[in-house]
């Protein structure tokens, strides 16, 4: 399955709770694409 997972650029630590998921779901056959939202001031 390919999968698009978005990721917030709040800086609470989203990046690294989802570099377990994503590597969870590559390691179970899944093809993930990663977009990041930039935090705009």
């Amino acid at each position: 399955m390919k999968i698009l997972y978005g990721l917030s650029g709040d800086g609470f630590g989203h990046s690294s709770r989802a570099r377990s998921i994503v590597h969870y779901l590559e390691r179970n056959g899944h093809k993930v694409k990663i977009y990041k939202q930039k935090k705009f001031i």
